[in-house]
């Protein structure tokens, strides 16, 4: 399959000098597929042991050749650039002459590929850095310029086409291997100038540590993850050069990087052989094994079937529970059920293996025709959020327009989300449980919230169904439809936030003539008032009637004014014996601060969490056999 390129329907010339590449890319490829076929997979050798094969010498250093098959079907092709082949033909010869032109054009690949990464990871950066400078700019909209290019970036086209080629790579011989300083100092020496250009001088440095970790390497002196980051800074400098626009000219200079590069793909290939995330830039992408990777390929596989697509994203009826779904992987032809699980803005499936009863991964099916893929992005960028996100294997984005799902496949969190956990799993827990698990969710997710606004950004979703919880007790989210970017004043327009109707601040609807109002929203304000909410939600459980619960404060928001009023009058209801004790009073009290109606007047993120360790102080410690973890309890 071609490359994908970037939909440019605003015509942005960085976005066309990427697609300028691909298309490059493809070109190269196409070219090169009759080579593939006759001797990536087995060689010549192999062929002649099943069929005839018949092979004539064509001017220009080509080569015909002819196959006939034992059945009698006739196969022709032409192989072109094979220099240096003389009558009559030695067949070894050859098949060592083609796997190494072969390797020559996969590594001319990659490199290519190396270099539309490193743009894509550029114009990333570029893109991100003006969201920051203006959070309100128009190209935010569902269909600017940052959302097309984001989405692409997200689908994963550049990881699945390494992959490809890193199969490729690791299959062949290379007698490519990283010069050492000295070999790279005489390679690069100037025949009439003194000086060494500075883009040569620039790699010295690392290259000479690598000759270093090498040998200590090979001594078992040195971890091969401290080898393999050195040589990914350095096939980054590379990069950055090979892209330099003013160095076109320089037709030698780019050459010799281009050996250094290929040379460097080579020595991470055989270094990490099990992963293709190796072969791009170090950003969060994940590591995977050998069985993950097969799931993302196929999965990958499935969702350009539009039947398939249409059956994860199938409503069911009510009552009704969708029939597994079978989709195979490469790994011993194994055969993997997906089990609907249940949703409702996200339909999820569990990937399980049916021969061991193995969970292996979540596939969620995401509505995202008002996702802000920019703020997906920037997140997935940001290194102190990430011990708060669920590792998605596979995030994809289907479709430009109307209509667009985000296909995950996550991991799988045996516990559940924060709500299913205390008030639907088989145990039942006390009061002082309860509120024990309450206090500690409450303050992992403030201290997201306070991470993520700290990168200005904010989660304007909380609620218990939007956070799961691990095997640890650690609280993450999977769900990213509602982060948005925040403005230096701290806020963000009511228009961008897409949230819970029963999860509103009473601040935040503002309608004029049965209009909503689009106007600021301070994002921290807004967020505390969803955490105190979500902290008295997790309290209750099901300990309330549905018509008392937070949940019913807006059914059926039509933007009526009696929808409103009713929301406005709307209290909490605290006549609940989780409440009474010495602590639960302490709990009641900071929910009521965390929910005011005056916005300013709520704690801020600090003030909530160090109300939450203090409370949690007051319990003694005892041990919950059945979860294996700490419980305090009065």
């Amino acid at each position: 399959m071609p490359l994908k390129p970037v939909p440019n329907p605003q015509n942005i010339s960085e976005i066309r000098h990427l697609n300028e590449l691909i298309e490059q890319y493809n070109n190269q490829c196409e070219q090169n597929k009759q080579l593939y076929k006759l001797a990536l997979k087995e060689g010549i050798q192999q062929e002649l042991k099943k069929n005839t094969v018949y092979l004539k010498l064509l001017p220009n250093n080509a080569l015909q050749y002819t196959t006939v098959g034992a059945s009698g079907v006739i196969k022709t092709g032409i192989v072109n650039g094979l220099s240096g082949l003389t009558n009559p033909l030695d067949l070894n010869q050859l098949d060592a002459k083609i796997k190494n032109q072969i390797l020559d054009i996969v590594s001319e690949n990659m490199e290519l590929l190396q270099r539309i990464n490193g743009l894509a990871d550029n114009l990333l950066a570029q893109f991100l850095n003006e969201i920051k400078q203006d959070p309100n700019n128009t190209d935010l909209s569902f269909e600017g310029k940052f959302n097309y290019f984001m989405r692409w970036y997200l689908q994963g086209h550049l990881d699945s086409e390494a992959w490809n080629l890193r199969n490729q790579i690791i299959t062949l011989p290379t007698e490519r291997a990283l010069v050492s300083l000295e070999e790279w100092k005489r390679m690069t020496k100037p025949h009439l100038k003194e000086k060494r250009s500075v883009q040569y001088q620039d790699m010295d440095e690392l290259i000479g540590k690598i000759d270093a970790e090498r040998k200590s390497y090979q001594e078992d002196a040195l971890s091969k993850e401290t080898l393999s980051a050195s040589l990914l800074k350095l096939r980054e400098k590379v990069i950055n050069v090979l892209n330099d626009k003013t160095l076109d000219h320089k037709v030698r200079m780019k050459t010799r990087f281009m050996y250094l590069l290929n040379a460097v793909n080579s020595e991470l290939s055989h270094l990490n052989s099990e992963t293709n995330r190796i072969l791009l830039a170090e950003t969060n992408r994940v590591f995977l094994s050998q069985k993950s990777l097969a799931i993302v390929m196929a999965m990958e596989n499935q969702i350009k079937k539009e039947e398939f697509v249409a059956q994860l994203d199938k409503k069911p009826r009510s009552g009704e529970k969708p029939e597994p779904i079978l989709f195979q992987i490469e790994v011993k032809n194994k055969l993997l059920k997906l089990f609907y699980l249940g949703g409702s803005n996200n339909k999820n499936w569990l990937i399980e293996d049916p021969e061991t009863g193995e969970k292996l991964y979540v596939v969620r099916v995401e509505q995202a025709d008002s996702t802000y893929f920019s703020a997906v992005a920037q997140v997935n960028q940001s290194k102190p959020i990430h011990k708060y996100l669920a590792q998605d294997i596979l995030y994809c984005p289907i479709g430009q327009d109307i209509g667009c799902l985000n296909i995950a496949v996550s991991e799988f969190c045996s516990n559940g989300d924060l709500f299913s956990f205390l008030h639907k799993g088989k145990k039942s827990y006390s009061d002082e449980e309860v509120s024990k698990y309450a206090l500690n969710f409450s303050e992992q997710v403030a201290t997201f919230a306070s991470c993520l606004y700290q990168i200005g950004m904010a989660y304007m979703d909380i609620k218990s169904e939007n956070f799961l919880l691990r095997e640890n007790c650690k609280v993450i989210t999977a769900d990213l439809k509602s982060v948005v970017f925040v403005a230096q004043n701290g806020e963000v327009r009511a228009s961008n936030v897409m949230t819970t109707g029963s999860y509103d601040p009473h601040d935040f609807d503002k309608i004029v003539e049965g209009k909503r109002i689009d106007r600021p929203i301070n994002a921290k304000e807004f967020m505390m008032y969803q955490i105190g909410l979500m902290l008295y939600d997790l309290m209750v459980g099901k300990k309330l009637d549905l018509a008392e619960s937070p949940r019913s404060w807006i059914i059926a928001l039509n933007n009526d004014k009696k929808s409103l009023e009713r929301k406005e009058t709307a209290e909490l209801n605290f006549d609940l014996p989780i409440f009474k004790t010495e602590q639960g009073q302490k709990i009641k009290d900071l929910i009521t601060n965390a929910t005011r109606r005056d916005p300013e007047t709520r704690p801020s993120f600090d003030e909530f969490i160090k109300t939450c360790q203090m409370l949690q102080e007051s319990f003694k410690v005892v041990h919950d056999a059945s979860h294996d973890r700490r419980i305090i309890i009065e």
